[in-house]
């Protein structure tokens, strides 16, 4: 991702060993250390959504999982 996410957007989020799908509520902080506050489903055991749960994540993080996502 070359430009910032907006708001709404759909975006790759790194989860443990894994990544999930997110969408963008906003993005925040000082030129490089820009954030995201992105909201993520919570699955469980036959993958069902139980809850979402809204995490901050750096904007270079989103970057390396989409193109982990992409190749």
């Amino acid at each position: 991702m070359s430009r910032e996410p907006e708001q709404g957007q759909r975006v790759v989020v790194p989860w443990r060993v894994d990544a999930l799908m997110g969408v963008v509520k906003r993005v925040y902080g000082p030129p490089g250390q820009r954030r995201a506050l992105v909201t993520v489903p919570l699955h469980g055991a036959s993958g069902q959504t139980l809850e979402e749960t809204t995490v901050s994540v750096s904007l270079r993080a989103l970057d390396k999982a989409s193109l982990l996502v992409a190749n």
